[in-house]
C-alpha cells in the first residue's frame, strides 16, 4: 500500500486522540505543532502528555474510549497497543466517515504520520509509507543538514514579493528567477 502525500489544512478539524503514553504524547505533539484542535482519551497519561494537557489546555477525559466517542471528529488516532480496540475503532471510524490512524498498524490507517522538517512556512515531509519509519526519521536528520540556516527568512522575503506583484505570467516568471538565484547561492 502507498499513501499519498498531503498537506491537510487543520483549520476546523478536530482531532481525538485515543492514548496517553510516549506514542501518542509524539502523536500530539505533531497534531498540535500544526495548529490542530485536538482532545484526548486515556485511562492514564504520562508526564509529557501532561505537560502539554497544561500548556495547550487540552479538552480530555480520564477514562477508557466508549463506543460514539469519535462521532464529533474529522479525524481519530489511536496511539495504544489494544489491537481489538484499535480494530474496533477503525470500523467504526468507517462507519462515520472518519479518517483514522492507528499507530503502528498500517491495516487500520487511513494515513500515516510522515517524519517531517519544519523550518518557517517550509515544510518537507519524508515516508517509506510504513516501512521503515527509523530510515525516514534518519533520512530527515540528512536532509535537515542540507537546508539552509536562512530559508524562513527567504520564505518569508518570497511570500512578501508575491503579494506585492498582480497575479500571472510575470510574477510566476519573476518568483522562478529569484528561487533559482538563491537555490544557486547555496554552492557558494
Amino acid at each position: 500500500m502507498v499513501f499519498l502525500p498531503l498537506m491537510l489544512n487543520p483549520k476546523d478539524k478536530k482531532v481525538l486522540v485515543v492514548g496517553g503514553g510516549k506514542v501518542a504524547f509524539r502523536k500530539l505533539a505533531y497534531l498540535l505543532e500544526f495548529g490542530f484542535s485536538v482532545e484526548i482519551i486515556s485511562e492514564k497519561f504520562c508526564d509529557d502528555v501532561v505537560d502539554l494537557l497544561q500548556k495547550y489546555g487540552i479538552k480530555h477525559q480520564k477514562r477508557l474510549y466508549r463506543e460514539k466517542d469519535i462521532e464529533k471528529f474529522e479525524l481519530v488516532v489511536v496511539a495504544t497497543n489494544n489491537l481489538d480496540l484499535q480494530k474496533n475503532i477503525y470500523v467504526e471510524a468507517k462507519k462515520f466517515n472518519i479518517l483514522c490512524n492507528c499507530v503502528d498498524s498500517k491495516e487500520f490507517s487511513d494515513f500515516i504520520f510522515p517524519a517531517y522538517i519544519k523550518e518557517g512556512s517550509l515544510v518537507v515531509s519524508i515516508s517509506t509509507n510504513g516501512t521503515s519509519p527509523s530510515f525516514a526519521k534518519e533520512f530527515k536528520n540528512y536532509i535537515k543538514t542540507k537546508i539552509p540556516k536562512d530559508v524562513a527568512i527567504f520564505l518569508k522575503e518570497m511570500k512578501t514579493f508575491r503579494e506585492l506583484l498582480p497575479k500571472g505570467e510575470l510574477r510566476m516568471s519573476m518568483c522562478k528567477d529569484k528561487v533559482k538565484k538563491y537555490i544557486k547561492s547555496w554552492g557558494k
